[in-house]
This record gives C-alpha cells, structure tokens and sequence, in this order.
C-alpha cells in the first residue's frame, strides 16, 4: 500500500481526525450547493398540494432539507424516505416499504426502536403491524416532521418521536422514552448511522442489550464497514446478511440473539 493509501486509510478509521481534515477541507474546497428553503403558503394558488394539511407536511419536509447533510436528499420530493400521506406516496432517496419486504421479519405486535430514524419512514411502514415503535434521531428538524406526520396520520397513538444525540446524551435514556416500563424492545434498527458518529460501538452494545434482533446497516468506507460488521457480530451470535446496496457503500443485516 502506497504512503498516499496509508494515509488516507488511516483518516477513513479514526472519526476525530476525519472529522478534522473535512473541516480543514471545507475550508479551502467549496461544498454542496446550499439548500434554499422555500415554504408554500396554504392557500390554494400557493399550494404545491390539493390540501392545507400536506401541505404543512411538505413544507417540513423540505425544511430537513437544510441540514446540509448528505442523507439529506435534496432532489427527492420528500427527502430521505418515501411516505405515504392522505393515500399518496411521496417519493424519497429510501424506500421503507421495499426494505422490509427484504427482512422477513414477523413485526405483528412487536415493539420497535429505530435509532437514527430520520423522517421515521421505516416506523409509518410498519404501524399497522407492530405494538409500538419509538423512534430517535439527533435532528429537531427530521424530529418535528416525525411528530407532524404522526399527528396528521393519526399514527401518533402507537408511533412517539424523541431527539437524541448518540454521542452526547446517556444512551440509557432512550428507555425512559418507550411508552411502558420495560427493559427490552423486540427488535432494533440502527440502519446507516455509525460512521456519523464516534460512540457506534457503544450504541451497537445497547442494542444487543435491550433487543434479541437487530437490523443493522452498515456505512462508511469498505474498511470503516468492516469494524461496523465485526463488531456487530461480536455481540450477536447470529448474522444473516440481507444485501449489498448503494454498490457496496451499504451492507444491510439481521443480527440475532437467543431471546
């Protein structure tokens, strides 16, 4: 391996100093294109949809569109992932639907936790078959527009949304946010989160704590990923591997332990 391949090897596998030289680089290399947020009034002739309603949610929609984050889907009409509002699909960079077809996984009356949950996309996919679901994310804006769509859905008697910072808050915590006292959830999603954040292992040991199932997808460069793997399966006894995706930028699994 070259000194160049060392070197960028070595700022790929350590978070902090990765984090350094993008903040070094910013500086010197002009980023994305900024979003220009645009919110549509209600009324009829500035509407971009039939009712005032979706409309609210569209324009919380776009608004995640600011982070300036790369998940943020800036081209897709509903962001990150597709949702279904008022009978419609609007199309995001993820499909939830099609991503659980994969998983084979019985969700009737489970209990599910989905860390990093973006739009909440993989929760409103499955309300009509779990218990409940509760999921987390660091970013009010993806947070407010869970909340929105939950309230305007009426999915918010089973669906609750929590802002949560992996890397700063105690991740214990997140079971005070589930809507019954109890120590452990069914199953967990953690799908594409670690390589934006510098405590994954740590979320990765919650998760085999508290859940006899995980669905885990990894992210990151193929070396960062296989850390992710290793360590996941370090702490699951069983890992079935479900796809290969974004041509490999993306491994998407299902870790299991004896309940």
């Amino acid at each position: 391996m070259s000194a160049i391949k060392r070197i960028k090897s070595f700022v790929k596998n350590t978070p902090l100093i990765g984090k350094l030289a993008e903040k070094v680089y910013r500086q010197f290399v002009p980023g994305p294109e900024k979003y220009i947020f645009t919110r549509f009034g209600w009324e009829k002739e500035s509407q971009e949809s039939g009712k005032p309603e979706v409309q609210q949610i569209l324009n919380l929609l776009n608004y995640t569109k600011t982070s300036g984050a790369s998940y943020a889907a800036k081209k897709y009409p509903a962001g990150y992932h597709s949702l279904e509002i008022e009978g419609s699909i609007i199309k995001g960079q993820r499909d939830p639907f099609n991503r659980l077809k994969r998983l084979e996984i019985d969700f009737a009356g489970l209990r599910v936790l989905d860390i990093g949950c973006n739009q909440g996309g993989m929760l409103f996919s499955l309300y009509d078959r779990i218990k409940w679901g509760v999921g987390v994310d660091y970013d009010y804006r993806l947070i407010n527009c869970c909340s929105k769509i939950g309230y305007q859905t009426g999915k918010n008697n089973k669906l609750s949304f929590y802002s949560f910072n992996i890397d700063h808050d105690p991740h214990e915590i997140i079971l005070d946010m589930l809507p019954e006292p109890v120590k452990k959830v069914d199953v967990v999603f953690l799908l594409a989160v670690c390589m934006w954040v510098e405590k994954w292992r740590e979320i990765i040991d919650l998760c085999a704590a508290i859940s006899p199932v995980l669905v885990f997808e990894s992210n990151g460069s193929p070396e960062v990923q296989a850390g992710q793997i290793a360590h996941v399966k370090s702490r699951y006894s069983e890992v079935e591997m479900i796809e290969d995706s974004n041509n490999g930028n993306r491994q998407l699994m299902v870790a299991r332990n004896d309940p």
